[in-house]
């Protein structure tokens, strides 16, 4: 029984360094000292690969911790980022901020939920942020928000009730909010 394997030139050995052709292997005890690898090991490991890494996307969707990067742009426009949880026990913890920044230029920022003991956490953040907040609202999609906590751009606690509302499933904006903001989460008993 014969074996293929790929030729493979390294660089100044006159190939610029790719596959060239296929060259036929002795039987399995000498070409695995050859360095051939027998065509049916290559696809039991692709298999096994593929069974592993479908194990593993499972096993991630029931982490307690997912995010996701978004791009502020700061056109004025109001915008909405959506992120969701699975739960243990079903269903998805669901969140959104939603937001119209201008100045400055392009931000990146984390959206995130995470479980914490009894608490599912979301939260928007960037380490520090340039732009203009016209508004924002960081909401659950269902159920009631027990605390919540919100950060100018130079990391200070804003007040509650006068730089922000809790209201039901959200915290947005309030009358004395200053529009600058790195961060905002809201919890929620899990």
């Amino acid at each position: 029984q014969k074996y293929q394997t790929q030729s493979i030139h390294h660089r100044g050995e006159g190939n610029p360094g790719y596959i060239t052709d296929f060259a036929s292997c002795a039987p399995p005890a000498t070409a695995m000292a050859a360095g051939c690898v027998p065509r049916a090991f290559v696809i039991a490991v692709a298999v096994l690969i593929t069974v592993c890494g479908s194990a593993a996307e499972h096993r991630e969707a029931h982490m307690d911790l997912v995010e996701e990067d978004f791009n502020a742009k700061p056109n004025g426009q109001t915008t909405t980022v959506e992120i969701s949880m699975p739960r243990p026990s079903g269903g998805d913890v669901k969140c959104s901020f939603t937001y119209a920044v201008v100045g400055g230029t392009n931000e990146d920022w984390k959206i995130r939920i995470e479980k914490v003991e009894d608490d599912y956490v979301c939260s928007a953040s960037r380490s520090a942020s340039y732009l203009f907040f016209q508004h924002f609202t960081l909401a659950f999609e269902s159920g009631t928000v027990t605390r919540a906590e919100v950060y100018d751009d130079a990391g200070a606690t804003l007040q509650e009730n006068t730089a922000y509302v809790v209201d039901g499933n959200k915290v947005k904006n309030g009358d004395g909010f200053g529009n600058a903001l790195s961060a905002v989460a809201i919890f929620q008993s899990a």
